[in-house]
């Protein structure tokens, strides 16, 4: 004879998995690993500021063109050979002055709605907050993480298409906690779902198929 304790254990498995479903798709997919990142998108370029045009300790005034992107500054973007994440360069926002937020911003080929990017902050800590801009120049969404002074990656996949990325230091309190340093800066399209996590709706679908059985097998017990 069937236990009712089974009966309620399938019960409470059946609950567990259909709260544990996703309510819906989240807009942003972010990543703090590297190589989870390079699986989940197609990269279709990176800027490692090892090349031309990027010379070491050079300012450099208004727009820059490099490996795709099209980089500009509130200020002036600096190349410097500042602990770089790999390479001789990476590439700061950095003025000096506490006053002034730094701002950066990376506008990207047509098409692409994934970036990856190491960061860290020049001293101590740094909040950054991350505007993901539409074609028109418009906040499509936005976030803001706060790095240390030791590099770490940040890797995030939107569910439309990104024409750029406005990187922002928020904070003025003491000379030089609004400066931050990048490197090694990718962007792609992410790769199509594999399908290995259930969508809800099929969730939801294993659940009434579960709670049908466990009433099959209740009604064979009474009989």
């Amino acid at each position: 004879m069937s236990s009712p304790f089974k009966h309620k254990s399938l019960a409470t498995l059946v609950l567990s998995l259909l709260l544990a479903a996703p309510a819906s798709q989240a807009d942003i997919l972010f990543y703090s690993n590297a190589a989870d990142f390079g699986q989940a998108v197609d990269i279709q370029g990176q800027d490692d500021f090892e090349s031309a045009p990027w010379v070491a300790d050079t300012n450099y005034a208004g727009t820059v063109s490099s490996q795709g992107i099209t980089w500009s500054a509130a200020d002036t973007p600096r190349a410097t050979t500042f602990m770089p994440h790999s390479g001789r360069i990476g590439l700061s926002d950095v003025d000096g002055s506490p006053d002034q937020l730094d701002t950066l911003t990376a506008l990207l080929p047509t098409g692409m709605d994934s970036f990856g990017l190491w960061v860290r902050a020049a001293t101590r800590m740094v909040f950054l907050e991350f505007d993901l801009l539409d074609d028109g120049g418009n906040v499509r969404d936005s976030f803001t993480r706060a790095f240390f002074d030791q590099w770490t990656f940040l890797g995030f996949i939107h569910d439309a298409p990104l024409a750029g990325v406005r990187i922002h230091a928020m904070s003025d309190v003491s000379p030089f906690v609004d400066d931050f340093i990048i490197d090694d800066v990718s962007y792609g399209v992410a790769k199509p779902s594999t399908g290995q996590v259930p969508e809800p709706a099929g969730l939801a679908l294993l659940g009434i198929g579960l709670a049908a059985l466990l009433t099959r097998r209740r009604r064979r017990i009474q009989a």
